[in-house]
């Protein structure tokens, strides 16, 4: 199955990057059960339409929350484009199940209270074999 992975964020100098480890952990976990990632490069931005044409071709999106989600416009069109249909610039008739693996405990709760709220969003357990778990459960309904 094709997963679309939100990108990362670039890390600052003073971010832990011991935070990204089980982010980093779960694509491997989701790799090796025979999924295939797709993401676009941090450092090579692609045009929108590019961008979801990419996840248009994948079963689900899997998005890391963290600091810096809300901020990011790329991000956050990503993940309203596979939730609604709604891009950064245009309505569409989309959707695919949007997994939300939470990566910090710095997050807009608003946010996340109110995508939760929307259909076919999870949010997955801290755990990187239950949301591989939950993600592969849901998606074989």
């Amino acid at each position: 199955m094709r997963i679309y992975i939100t990108r990362m964020s670039l890390l600052k100098k003073n971010d832990d990057k011991k935070i990204y480890v089980k982010a980093y952990a779960l694509i491997s976990l989701l790799k090796k059960q025979m999924h295939e990632i797709i993401y676009v490069n941090d450092n090579k931005f692609k045009d929108y339409d590019e961008i979801y044409n990419l996840i248009s071709s994948c079963k689900c999106l899997l998005a890391f929350i963290d600091t810096y989600t809300l901020s990011s416009t790329w991000r956050m069109s990503e993940i309203t484009y596979a939730m609604a249909g709604m891009g950064a610039f245009e309505k569409v008739n989309f959707h695919i199940p949007v997994f939300l693996y939470k990566i910090t405990d710095y997050y807009n709760s608003m946010f996340l209270e109110s995508t939760l709220q929307q259909p076919d969003v999870f949010l997955l357990p801290e755990d990187i074999n239950l949301a591989a778990q939950t993600i592969n459960m849901v998606m074989s309904e």
